[in-house]
């Protein structure tokens, strides 16, 4: 939601100006001054979809239905405090309301703060969410349908983390830092559990221009109502030389140690990984790694590159992880992000940009996060290899984002730990998986006031221990308009398909359309 102000914010505006964003700054007249930025919203939809609660295609029922969404942004960005969140709940009221399967109300909630309590050594962040995700990775995949309750379960997560860091003069840096989380879901099978961790990383310091070096210990504990309670210890030591400026060359050693009841009875061993880090400009990075863990052998990749016009992002890595930490790390890509890299070179000023980008997704409709994973709900431990790419676009009327990525999860836990949430005919579903997909968003503007999105997104799931497999399609194309400064329109078409692989594979498809009006008071 866009925030509002009575300064306006001119930017210098250069050639190659971000088109829409300049039209929508200029309309909506949005500052760029630090401050507390409060801006209540409103959307009222109405809906009417031929199969409301996302049922096989014999099953299907039409539905209309209308949607009344309150929302709240709040953002603030000071010298020693940096908020900011965005709540709404959306409320749904169907013509037919004895349809089973759909669900009256949706709450959503995102927030980060970051703040400063003393210069230079003590500090705080924090963060919190709630919203529904899937509950399988085998069910039905609606990522537009908030008013069907089928696969979805509410999860709530916070946490906080005060931090200490210190500078020995050149020498080093330290950080010291505590977090407590927490992560509770309404779903059976999947308990609450809150968790409370301890990091120390001292790294050389700027005296060391040759070689440098980095010590690190994470120590966690995970109290679960469900699972057993666990904790993981990992030590890590590393060097960087450095060939030339741009150039290093990494190597590092270090222990894992994990209590996890394991499928292969081993959850602790030596790690080591050799690799290199390049950095040409502040606009191309490249690093690459190869190692080996107890769980066997480990490859990073991550790489970077931002021209004028377009933003790259490649990257691949093994973890050791949970769902529960997979949610503490959203694996989705924020689309505010990607346009925050790809608007540098036409709003250098951080404020300035952060705004443009906003008043762009406002008027564009283009979705606020591009999937490139689906987290499902297990207890388990897992090998996590992901291999993750995405780029952005930026022509004069034209704005394309893509990401495509695939996921493999093998399970190093016993499945006993999700005998509760599964059953015994599913109890191997969640063994080992593989996910890939692509999404794709494009919008074009149209006038100063207007554009046309069309934003699709399709994965392949299966479960390689017992043979089933899913698939999931969606397609959306929404027409959106700026009424004033106060008033957003835009009418959508969207279509939705898969099928239920722990169902007999059943198909099930949605075609919607939808028109709505959003107010900012």
């Amino acid at each position: 939601m866009t925030t509002i102000t009575a300064k306006r914010c001119r930017p210098t505006v250069r050639p190659r100006l971000a088109p829409l964003a300049a039209a929508v700054l200029a309309l909506t007249g949005t500052p760029a001054r630090a401050g507390w930025d409060v801006a209540p919203g409103l959307q009222l939809r109405e809906i009417y979809t031929d199969n409301v609660n996302l049922q096989a295609d014999a099953l299907a029922q039409s539905q209309l239905i209308s949607e009344i969404t309150p929302t709240l942004s709040l953002q603030h960005s000071g010298p020693r405090l940096t908020v900011s969140s965005l709540l709404s709940l959306h409320t749904y009221t169907f013509a037919d309301s004895s349809i089973s399967g759909t669900k009256r109300t949706q709450r959503e909630a995102n927030a980060t703060a970051q703040a400063k309590l003393i210069d230079d050594f003590l500090y705080v962040d924090a963060h919190g969410m709630t919203g529904e995700r899937p509950v399988s990775l085998f069910g039905q995949q609606g990522s537009d349908n908030g008013y069907a309750s089928a696969n979805r379960g509410q999860i709530t997560t916070y946490g906080i983390s005060p931090y200490i860091v210190h500078h020995f003069g050149a020498n080093a840096n330290l950080e010291l830092r505590y977090t407590h989380d927490s992560v509770d879901t309404a779903t059976t099978g999947i308990g609450s559990s809150k968790g409370d961790s301890v990091l120390f990383n001292l790294a050389s310091g700027r005296a060391f221009r040759t070689v440098g070096w980095t010590v690190q210990y994470l120590d966690q504990k995970i109290a679960d109502k469900v699972a057993q309670a666990t904790r993981s210890q990992t030590v890590n030591t590393g060097l960087r030389y450095y060939v030339r400026p741009t150039l290093a060359l990494t190597a590092g050693v270090g222990y894992d140690k994990f209590d996890y009841a394991s499928l292969g009875g081993v959850t602790q061993g030596r790690s080591w990984n050799t690799g290199f880090a390049w950095n040409p400009s502040a606009r191309t990075s490249l690093a690459a790694s190869v190692g080996r863990r107890y769980v066997g052998a480990v490859k990073t990749l991550s790489a970077m590159h931002r021209s004028r016009l377009t933003v790259w992002n490649i990257s691949y890595d093994n973890s050791i992880t949970t769902m529960r930490s997979n949610f503490m790390l959203p694996a989705t890509l924020d689309t505010a992000s990607m346009l925050d890299r790809l608007f540098i070179p036409d709003f250098p000023d951080p404020l300035a940009r952060q705004r443009a980008v906003a008043d762009y997704l406002r008027l564009t409709g283009l979705p606020g996060e591009l999937t490139d994973s689906v987290n499902y709900f297990t207890n388990r431990y897992y090998l996590q290899k992901q291999l993750r790419a995405s780029a952005a676009f930026n022509a004069p009327h034209t704005t394309t984002l893509l990401s495509v990525y695939r996921i493999r999860r093998d399970a190093l836990s016993v499945r006993q730990s999700d005998s509760q949430l599964l059953g015994t005919a599913l109890s191997s579903i969640n063994d080992n998986t593989d996910q890939t997909g692509v999404d794709l968003a494009l919008s074009y503007r149209l006038s100063m006031r207007s554009a046309l999105t069309l934003a699709g997104e399709g994965s392949n799931s299966q479960s390689l221990s017992t043979g089933l497999k899913t698939t999931h399609r969606a397609l959306r194309l929404a027409y959106t308009r700026a009424l004033s400064r106060t008033i957003d329109s835009s009418v959508e078409v969207h279509r939705v398909s898969g099928n239920i692989a722990a169902a007999g594979a059943r198909s099930y498809r949605e075609n919607a359309i939808s028109a709505s009006l959003s107010f900012k008071l």
